[in-house]
């Protein structure tokens, strides 16, 4: 069989830049190789070379058997596409990602690495190598391998007998419910399995688990009473130390000066520990509730803002009732105009419902009419889960030109960390949080002070929040899609979060 550093000499030679963190993952020999590491560490510029270094060990043996007899030749070679597509393949290899945006960006990877004009390396076992639709198919010497990507918020299991890779990005935004359904291929008919991504915040979560069970003995976070699977091995790096881009270490460290612990520890640290059990340590009532008022300015507390905000943000949680369950209004600038020097937008609350007793009289829909005039809100985001809601409130908006956004669908723990980042100030430092609440958002107050991590009977806390009079506070964390644009730096896509 082929060993990666095979694969290394004929395929990548020395073009390839990698750190030493990103060649101890490309060298690893075991089934299950979760990396759990901070942004821009490098995970999907190793974790495709990585992937592909599988097909070339399965060649191998597919060749044999192909010469001996006891596999068919594949004719797919010179066929039309669509001939070809009709054909069975050999061996399938499957990304899984939780959103589509993830899923191109691995394709654009492949397709800068491997195909068409400029391409980096030229692969001595991949010819062929064609999109088509969601796959990408190729072949070499009678062998078919096919890599197919889906999406995880469509609900259909990817369980093969033929699958011999799984690759899964983003791991700690996919529900447990996935890896349930994946794993059978793994354990059961030994396929291999890459996982790349952030660390979940829940000690519960399966890709927590999953790395926790491929630490070693040595390592700090190694739990004995979980102990160890030798067929799993854990990477975990941090950005600081590890850093792909010295970009990014610098801006990690600028970061980390302004958006504190909690959010530091999954996006900076990859640490998924928790210490304390309240969600919020850093809300304090006497500095994030101000009085808020629109004069000729807009006055935040003790700040006296002349420019507008960007966006007024209507933000309406679904309870599953007849009735919404809660809905929140912020004003939004995405450049911070309290502090310029502050990578974090502005975001303010200025106004909350929440309750039958506030739809009692014109129901959920009068509520939001009623919001839309009275604060002038330019956009709306209701919870993705709400599909009726979502459909009508488009229609009955585009008459008034207010846009209707689906809100995304994160995992908790992103959001918590990500508005954590926001609530975040240090007197000393002269930061100030990038999160005001108005003293009139009684709903957010009481939630905001109240919100607990789940404790277990052992005394350890959870990770996992409490899921109870939390409904404003779910409506804030579909604002938190306002903290992570994109931005281009030298050259390469960042997230600033």
């Amino acid at each position: 069989m082929a060993a990666a550093y095979e694969y290394e000499e004929v395929v990548l030679g020395e073009d390839l830049e990698f750190s030493p963190f990103q060649w101890d993952v490309f060298h690893c020999d075991a089934q299950i190789i979760p990396v759990c590491a901070g942004r821009r560490v490098g995970k999907t510029h190793v974790a495709v070379p990585k992937f592909f270094s599988w097909h070339h060990e399965d060649l191998d043996l597919l060749w044999v058997e192909v010469a001996e007899g006891r596999r068919p030749r594949w004719p797919g070679e010179g066929l039309p596409r669509y001939d070809a597509a009709r054909i069975e393949p050999d061996v399938q290899y499957w990304v899984i990602a939780p959103r589509e945006d993830h899923l191109e960006q691995i394709k654009g990877k492949i397709r800068l690495l491997y195909t068409g004009e400029g391409r980096r390396w030229e692969h001595p076992v991949i010819k062929g190598l064609y999109n088509k639709g969601k796959e990408f198919w190729t072949w070499q010497d009678g062998v078919c391998g096919r890599y197919r990507f889906k999406c995880a918020a469509s609900e259909a299991a990817v369980v093969s007998q033929g699958t011999r890779a799984i690759w899964i990005e983003e791991a700690g935004l996919l529900d447990d419910s996935y890896y349930s359904a994946l794993s059978p291929v793994t354990w059961d008919y030994g396929a291999r399995m890459l996982c790349t991504g952030n660390p979940s915040l829940s000690e519960a979560h399966w890709f927590t688990q999953l790395s926790k069970r491929g630490l070693r003995p040595d390592h700090e976070r190694y739990d004995p009473k979980l102990g160890h699977d030798d067929a799993v091995r854990t990477f975990i790096a941090d950005t600081i130390h590890h850093a792909y881009l010295e970009t990014a270490r610098v801006n990690a460290l600028k970061e980390l000066k302004y958006r504190g612990p909690l959010w530091a520890a999954r996006w900076i640290f990859a640490d998924w520990r928790q210490r304390i059990r309240n969600v919020y340590r850093e809300w304090t009532p006497g500095v994030h509730v101000v009085p808020v008022r629109k004069s000729r300015w807009w006055e935040v507390g003790p700040h006296t803002i002349k420019t507008p905000p960007d966006s007024i943000i209507g933000l309406k949680d679904w309870s599953g009732g007849v009735a919404p369950g809660a809905i929140v209004i912020n004003w939004v600038w995405r450049d911070n105009p309290i502090a310029p020097d502050d990578p974090r937008p502005l975001i303010v609350s200025i106004m909350d419902y929440e309750g039958h007793d506030a739809y009692a009289d014109h129901g959920w829909w009068g509520v939001i009419r009623d919001a839309t005039e009275r604060h002038g809100v330019d956009e709306w985001r209701p919870d993705p889960h709400d599909k009726e809601l979502v459909k009508a409130m488009r229609k009955a908006m585009k008459k008034n030109g207010i846009r209707v956004v689906e809100g995304p669908m994160q995992d908790k723990g992103g959001r918590i960390s990500l508005m954590a980042g926001q609530l975040h100030y240090d007197r000393k430092e002269g930061i100030f949080p990038a999160y005001y609440c108005s003293t009139k958002c009684e709903n957010i107050r009481r939630q905001m002070a109240g919100y607990r991590w789940q404790v277990k009977r052992s005394g350890e806390v959870s990770g996992k929040p409490k899921q109870w009079d939390d409904h404003c506070l779910d409506c804030l964390a579909m604002q938190m899609s306002d903290v992570n644009p994109r931005i281009i730096q030298d050259g390469h896509k960042v997230y600033r979060i």
